[in-house]
């Protein structure tokens, strides 16, 4: 069995799910809808959501604990094994049908679209399948983690001073084996809290003037602002004032006026004293 053999599985899944998008991008001009469309409005915007729900999931999981994420175990690998045959055998052929309808039938008429409600239903139960197998799996190994050894209470050792030094290859003293880098040791309890954490937080986005929320742990959209959770805010952009010609005017004739005045301020004594000088020389002065 290949060590990345859930990994495999995963990639497949979201290849089969975008597969399903790319069949609902095409329905549109191929199939009239009708005045109302919401199931299929739904249905088209739920695929890439659940596209990028299990993508998070899984990589965020493979972080926290490791490569072991990769090859899974088989009750994880059966799950994504039936997930996989759902899409391939049920969703994907009835997309593929209502994107390529047979030639209308003039005794008949139109034929009924089938019902995108229902292939919603499917698409948002597989969903939650495969995330809830994926956690339960990341739980399993976290679990089933070896334990270190305890280490030894003796006395510490000590060199043979002894025996002779080599000194052109000297003994290095021996290191121990770094962890991975992609591992971090978490217990259960930090883990669990970590996930209830990740599933009350949600992100404010908005979309032609409405604002909705989404969640961070698996990508559920509500209209609605959620209660007793964590919620981070759209950035407000700031306010810039323009300032218009009625508003400007004013105080651009305030400016010419300090202007004046503080050069009648600056000029006044040397008016003062040209002012003397020329009464003394018209012989006025005393």
């Amino acid at each position: 069995m290949s060590p990345t053999a859930l990994k495999q599985q995963i990639t497949h899944l979201i290849s089969e799910l975008s597969t399903c998008y790319e069949l609902c991008a095409t329905i549109p001009s191929t199939r009239k809808l009708g005045s109302t469309h919401t199931s299929f409005d739904g249905l088209y915007t739920s695929l890439p959501l659940t596209i990028q729900t299990i993508s998070a999931k899984s990589a965020t999981l493979r972080k926290v604990i490791g490569s072991r994420m990769d090859l899974g175990d088989e009750t994880s690998r059966n799950i994504l094994t039936r997930a996989i045959k759902d899409v391939q055998t049920d969703i994907q052929p009835r997309l593929w049908n209502i994107a390529h309808p047979p030639p209308r039938d003039r005794r008949s008429g139109e034929q009924q679209v089938p019902g995108f409600k229902d292939i919603l239903r499917q698409v948002t139960a597989m969903e939650f399948d495969v995330c809830d197998a994926l956690e339960s799996l990341s739980l399993r190994l976290q679990a089933s983690k070896p334990t270190p050894a305890p280490t030894s209470t003796s006395a510490p050792y000590k060199a043979n001073t002894s025996q002779p030094v080599n000194e052109t290859h000297p003994q290095t003293p021996r290191t121990r084996k770094p962890r991975e880098g992609d591992e971090v040791l978490v217990n259960i309890k930090e883990l669990t809290q970590l996930l209830e954490h990740l599933k009350a937080s949600w992100v404010e986005y908005s979309s032609e003037g409405r604002k909705y929320y989404v969640n961070a742990f698996d990508k559920t959209t509500t209209w609605e602002r959620p209660e007793g959770g964590f919620v981070q805010s759209m950035p407000r952009e700031r306010e810039t004032r323009r300032w218009t010609v009625r508003e400007e005017r004013p105080r651009r004739d305030e400016r010419e006026r300090e202007t004046r005045r503080s050069t009648v301020r600056e000029e006044r004594p040397r008016w003062d004293e040209r002012e003397r000088e020329r009464i003394w020389e018209d012989g006025r002065g005393w």
